[in-house]
């Protein structure tokens, strides 16, 4: 049977690297074929900036795209968690990450993506679809601005999920935590008082009250724990 004719089950001939860590969620499948287009779902979380929060959301993605996708169009997807939010044995920040370098961050880590495999290993991917969640929107939009129309990343979209672009603070609980916000150091602050109450939490317990406190299923339990027990994850949020 010819390449042209192989059922497109028989055309992914290695299975799907996947990575699934604190920091990030990538699912890159394989194809032999030459002619196969490969394009990268690119996804920018939101605050709290934790990959977890959106396991099932990509895998389910993954699984749609991976049903409905031609044979020789492959989809990859990419996402890692926003800096500051996961422990990293060689972080010696003390502070927390700006807006800016959180921008510049994402942008080295997309322009860094490459197909993984096959007859088109290390080369741009054909088009990227850029998806950012709530501030991953704002990230997202300045992205784009600074790759120009003369960058190697094709961008042929960008989905904005609830979008946080502007005037976040005028809103309603904009406003409400702006006032919270004229104490000083108060973000760092909160982080101590949270870390505080976390560790007097027994471990086994911690995501069981996570869940029934805030009303969370228990993957998003379990990566609200670890947001609340990393070093500086709650003062990165604020």
């Amino acid at each position: 049977m010819s390449a042209q004719s192989t059922p497109h089950s028989l055309q992914i001939t290695s299975p799907n690297t996947t990575v699934n860590t604190p920091s990030q969620i990538s699912i890159h499948p394989s194809s032999t074929l030459p002619s196969a287009s490969h394009h990268l779902i690119f996804f920018i979380t939101g605050n709290p900036g934790l990959i977890g929060y959106y396991n099932t959301f990509l895998h389910s993605l993954h699984s749609i795209l991976s049903t409905a996708q031609a044979s020789q169009t492959i989809y990859h997807i990419h996402g890692k968690s926003l800096a500051g939010f996961v422990d990293s044995a060689t972080e010696t920040r003390t502070a927390p990450y700006s807006l800016e370098e959180q921008i510049e961050i994402t942008l080295s880590a997309l322009k860094s993506q490459r197909v993984l495999s096959g007859p088109k290993k290390d080369q741009n991917y054909d088009s990227v679809i850029l998806i950012g969640h709530s501030v991953g929107s704002y990230i997202l939009l300045e992205i784009i601005k600074r790759l120009g129309k003369s960058s190697p990343v094709r961008i042929s979209a960008g989905i904005l999920l609830f979008p946080t672009i502007t005037h976040i603070a005028k809103s309603p609980s904009g406003g409400k935590i702006s006032t919270l916000f004229r104490i000083p150091d108060f973000p760092k602050k909160v982080g101590t008082v949270a870390k505080g109450l976390v560790y007097l939490a027994p471990g086994g317990v911690l995501p069981w009250l996570v869940g029934l406190v805030a009303r969370m299923p228990k993957e998003a339990a379990e990566v609200t724990t670890s947001f609340l027990r990393s070093q500086m994850g709650v003062w990165q949020a604020l």
